[in-house]
């Protein structure tokens, strides 16, 4: 850890939020440890933390509706093209930055 300047738990990922010189930045955890992380700064932690919760609810949202397609693709009500296309667009949403949106 760099120095984290706040540590939180949400959904039972590891959110550490860091102090720069110019701001703070998060980084996310999964319980597997796969990572959540931009490179923006905020003006204050609290600030960070919220943006990083926001990240982690998308991500388990796109997650969740990602499965739901491949359930519906393996029991042929969704057709190879359409369930490729929705899958890759709900990855890249998956990891785009909350700003970008």
């Amino acid at each position: 850890m760099n120095n984290p300047h706040l540590i939180d738990f949400y959904h039972g990922w590891l959110i550490e939020v860091m102090s720069e010189a110019d701001g703070f930045q998060s980084v996310c955890y999964s319980p597997a440890r796969g990572q959540l992380h931009d490179r923006t700064l905020y003006a204050t932690a609290f600030e960070a933390l919220g943006i990083a919760r926001q990240r982690v609810s998308r991500y388990l949202a796109c997650y969740t509706l990602s499965n739901q397609l491949r359930e519906l693709y393996e029991v042929d009500k969704l057709g190879l093209e359409d369930w490729q296309s929705l899958s890759q667009f709900l990855t890249r949403l998956a990891v785009t930055h909350i700003e970008e949106l």
